[in-house]
């Protein structure tokens, strides 16, 4: 099990999940959301390219 940690980020947002896919990260898993398990949460290891392209998503959704 991929405990939530300073090594992983879980992702609660698909489309932020997917944009960070498109980007080149590559989900070190998912599980069900706990608070809403009929959704999906991505886990992330967290990595320099991952934190650059997480905060350039977070800004992009700033804009719109």
């Amino acid at each position: 099990t991929i405990m939530a940690d300073t090594t992983n980020k879980i992702i609660y947002t698909r489309k932020i999940a997917m944009k960070l896919v498109e980007m080149g990260n590559v989900p070190a898993g998912t599980m069900p959301n706990p608070s809403k398990p009929e959704f999906l949460c991505w886990i992330f290891t967290v990595t320099p390219k991952f934190e650059r392209d997480l905060q350039a998503v977070l800004d992009e959704n700033k804009k719109n």
